[in-house]
């Protein structure tokens, strides 16, 4: 199974895109912290779930995949393996 959340640089990350663009397409989908109002401190990351580790691949076009194997080479870890320019 999939990791649940996604702070923004494991976002990063995945999407290999920078975080102000990730901060912009989540601000710009509407696409809220799944921790944002339960954070005892401000500087606690904000975490995502999967949807919008989807969502955010879909808009910036990138391909994810599972691995090399169908189920757990990576062990439930996406990782990017192309990016349509």
């Amino acid at each position: 199974m999939s990791k649940q959340n996604y702070t923004i640089t494991e976002l990063k990350k995945e999407l290999n895109q920078e975080r102000h663009n990730i901060r912009r397409k989540l601000d710009t989908l509407g696409i809220k912290a799944i921790n944002e109002d339960k954070r005892a401190y401000k500087t606690e990351p904000l975490k995502y779930n999967y949807q919008a580790l989807l969502d955010l691949a879909k808009e910036f076009e990138v391909e994810l995949s599972w691995g090399s194997s169908l189920i757990g080479a990576t062990r439930g870890k996406l990782k990017k393996i192309r990016q349509y320019s």
